[in-house]
């Protein structure tokens, strides 16, 4: 409902997991699965959520702009270009917009605005998604979009000590958790890299937008610094890996 998508709209990105398996003890609300049509569902309630955000805040800025002061003229129209092309099935992430126009929209956190990331939710015989539903929906939404995920795999590594999870997972022909790859997937999806702090021999590992500064990292830490900020030592983490300080 509303409530559970204003919740939605306060995330950097959506991780939708998409039923990629079949299984007649697991029932689907729909009977059969079919992940691109699931899919297709939740991205047209988010479409429609956006176009009725858009067309009531063009309302409101027309409204505002018939005052004769000439304020909401602008809004108005961007929120009307937006209202049109979600009218039309299109996602504002799609569209070329000006960056006066991001700006306008930015407030409204329109759910289709967002990246969005496919995890494939696959049957144990299956773990790299290549069986037909999987391959359907990275047909679909591209192959760096989707990351197939074997939930009884997962929970079958998540109950094995730490040293037998490696040889685990070369058995079933995998380099990684499934875990692991949605996290990669996310970092890449949102443009971030992680930097790493070390005081009192605490380490601390921080997540930052990629081409940030070094005092916008410092400000991730705490505002204080990036106000008061002088200096910093950096250096690549293979480079500390390789000479040891």
């Amino acid at each position: 409902g509303n409530k559970f998508l204003g919740h939605i709209r306060e995330v950097d990105a959506i991780l939708h997991v998409v039923r990629c398996f079949e299984d007649e003890n697991v029932v689907h609300s729909t009977g059969q699965p079919d992940p691109v049509r699931d899919v297709e569902i939740v991205e047209t309630e988010f479409l429609l959520a956006d176009l009725e955000t858009a067309q009531r805040t063009a309302d409101r800025w027309r409204a505002a702009a018939r005052t004769g002061k000439g304020a909401g003229k602008e809004e108005e129209a961007a929120f009307n270009r937006a209202a049109e092309a979600l009218g039309e099935g299109r996602a504002i992430r799609d569209l070329d917009l000006t960056e006066n126009e991001r700006r306008i929209l930015a407030d409204a956190r329109f759910l289709t605005a967002k990246p969005g990331l496919y995890v494939a939710n696959t049957d144990e015989s299956d773990p790299k998604g290549e069986g037909p539903l999987a391959s359907a929906l990275r047909e679909t939404k591209g192959a760096g979009n989707v990351v197939p995920v074997s939930v009884e795999i997962e929970e079958e590594i998540s109950e094995l000590p730490p040293e037998d999870q490696g040889e685990f997972l070369a058995g079933m022909g995998l380099e990684e958790t499934a875990l692991d790859l949605v996290i990669t997937a996310c970092y890449r999806l949102l443009d971030l890299i992680t930097f790493y702090t070390i005081a009192n021999d605490k380490l601390s590992a921080w997540q930052l937008p990629r081409g940030r500064t070094v005092d916008q990292a410092a400000g991730t830490i705490h505002s204080d610094m990036e106000k008061g900020f002088i200096r910093a030592e950096v250096m690549t983490l293979a480079d500390l890996i390789e000479h040891g300080n």
